[in-house]
């Protein structure tokens, strides 16, 4: 299982578990498992932990 964390300006976070994480660049979103696609707001940080609370992934969005 992996965990992933959503960082967001103004200290906002968001965190999901999920099986599996694809990162789409062209759309700005994660697919988290059968959760079906997030859009990272602008100027976010996703971070993907393992078990283990190992960061594997890290993913950005700047701004527009």
């Amino acid at each position: 299982m992996l965990t992933v964390k959503i960082c967001s300006p103004g200290n906002r976070e968001a965190i999901h578990e999920t099986k599996y994480v694809n990162w789409d660049g062209a759309s700005n979103s994660l697919a988290l498992g059968s959760d079906g696609f997030i859009e990272l707001p602008p100027d976010s940080v996703a971070y993907v932990c393992n078990e283990n609370g190992v960061t594997v992934s890290r993913y950005e969005r700047g701004c527009k």
